[in-house]
């Protein structure tokens, strides 16, 4: 969001306008500067699907059950947590793309058997052939471009967009990518409760964090649409992925297509990630040099840069692991115990973060009584 924020400021903020229904078009003023961006993964988040859900409505898990999360206390001899996410995205995608493609296929027996027998019934489904969910393509689609980028990349950006008209419940792209809103406290259950293997513990923070920020908190789909009139306007250029920067006679330089393009100006558009070791925030680091905080490490197998708690109540921990009386931590300083800790509240779905927050209230209450 804080690379849109700033398309917004050099764009309109700086007289320019969108115009358009179907399809939006920009018109400059004139004043606006000429802008390249470049990221890792080399596209734009996905935006956020039209929302057709109403109050408390979320998609009912099949896999990640809690006859499933139950077992996990048990025994970790059960599938595995993250390819059980896999195949709730898939299912929802499936269902979605049969009734959208008018497929001759009946979609509660397709449910039933994809539930009993998971992907090797698809083979036996040969309409959904040219209709197969591939997660390497989804989570990294610049890699399978194959002609110009730019063109490429337009023509992505108005499948995402067309994608996310479709709606959180209509739209099968849509409606899976919010499958995983949906279930998100089953990450964090396993979280809370150390189920995690180190295996698993890897994919967490390694693939699915990223790309569950990528397809999940993206932009509203307005924004997404207003940087394709930008791209479109010639005012953007998104760069190929990884695309290098360099200083060159005290300008930033990179090269597009053979040709050196210099800037006086390079913007680091992205919120930084929370560190505790590595912060410049004074509380946070005057706490941490009096041993009154120290980071995180997840059962002793994984350090991040979380701020470390006591998981039942959120009081901040000392150097010597020793939780304090009445000082208590939540939200973005403890990313990394736990996930996902700056998420919008969806209404009537009991958020996590507000949970935190009262529960640390209750306490707080009975502590003052």
């Amino acid at each position: 969001m804080a690379f849109f924020d700033y398309l917004s400021l050099f764009s309109l903020q700086r007289g320019g306008k969108f115009e358009g229904e179907e399809k939006l078009r920009y018109i400059p003023s004139g004043r606006e500067p000429k802008m390249y961006a470049v990221s890792r993964r080399g596209v734009p988040y996905f935006p956020r699907g039209k929302n057709q859900k109403g109050w408390g409505e979320a998609a009912k898990p099949h896999f990640l059950t809690p006859e499933y999360l139950n077992k996990r206390k048990q025994s970790a001899e059960v599938p595995s947590f993250f390819d059980n996410m896999k195949k709730e995205v898939e299912l929802v995608y499936y269902r979605q793309r049969i009734l959208e493609e008018k497929l001759p296929i009946a979609v509660d027996t397709f449910t039933n058997q994809f539930i009993e027998k998971g992907r090797e019934i698809l083979s036996t489904f040969p309409s959904l052939d040219k209709q197969r969910w591939n997660w390497e393509k989804i989570a990294d689609p610049a890699r399978f471009f194959t002609e110009s980028f730019q063109q490429e990349l337009i023509a992505y950006l108005q499948w995402q967009i067309s994608e996310a008209k479709k709606g959180t419940i209509d739209g099968p792209v849509a409606a899976a990518i919010d499958v995983w809103k949906d279930l998100r406290d089953p990450v964090r259950f396993m979280l809370f409760h150390n189920l995690f293997s180190k295996e698993e513990l890897e994919c967490m923070w390694q693939w699915f964090v990223p790309l569950d920020a990528f397809l999940t908190i993206g932009p509203p789909l307005e924004r997404s649409e207003e940087l394709l009139a930008l791209i479109e306007s010639g005012i953007l250029t998104i760069l190929p992925p990884k695309t290098p920067i360099k200083l060159l006679d005290e300008k930033f330089s990179v090269s597009l297509n053979g040709q050196k393009i210099l800037s006086d100006t390079l913007i680091e558009a992205r919120l930084p990630d929370t560190q505790l070791f590595a912060t410049r925030n004074p509380l946070l680091k005057n706490l941490r040099q009096q041993g009154l905080a120290t980071s995180f490490t997840y059962s002793g197998k994984l350090k991040t840069g979380a701020l470390a708690v006591e998981r039942k109540t959120n009081r901040v921990l000392t150097s010597k692991g020793i939780p304090q009386p009445n000082l208590y931590c939540f939200g973005l300083p403890v990313e990394g115990e736990d996930w996902l800790t700056a998420s919008v509240s969806r209404p009537g779905t009991n958020a996590w973060n507000l949970r935190q927050a009262d529960k640390i209230s209750l306490l707080l209450m009975k502590k003052n009584r």
